[in-house]
């Protein structure tokens, strides 16, 4: 089954990455540098009736909202939003309890960067 998804990192090579494979298995992929670029996107989606199944959330992002923050908005806008944090930086706090945050899955980085900085090397 494929899925609309929305991924948030602010590092080009992991948003290319999963873009990418995510396409290839048949999805429909958006992505975004920061969380209020997410936040336009997501409510773009919902407003026009094709939301996004799933949304991908980097926590820490250099510039503009990060992923604990983003995902705060996107549950006072939609509290069925499905995301999952996909990040380097995940505090012990949001490990062990990342359901009470709304979320439903962590996925811990860098095994795209060290795909990414293999195939650079290449």
């Amino acid at each position: 089954m494929t899925k609309r998804i929305l991924i948030m990192d602010d590092e080009d090579a992991i948003r290319d990455v999963l873009k990418e494979v995510l396409e290839r298995l048949g999805n429909t992929v958006s992505v975004s540098k920061e969380g209020n670029e997410a936040l336009s996107l997501y409510e773009k989606a919902f407003n026009s009736g094709k939301t996004f199944d799933v949304v991908s959330l980097d926590l820490t992002v250099e510039e503009g909202m990060d992923g604990k923050e983003t995902m705060k908005n996107l549950l006072r806008f939609d509290p069925k939003v499905k995301a999952v944090i996909f990040s380097g930086n995940i505090t012990e706090d949001i490990e062990k309890n990342y359901e009470s945050y709304g979320i439903k899955g962590i996925i811990k980085k860098p095994f795209i960067k060290e795909l990414v900085d293999l195939i650079d090397s290449l």
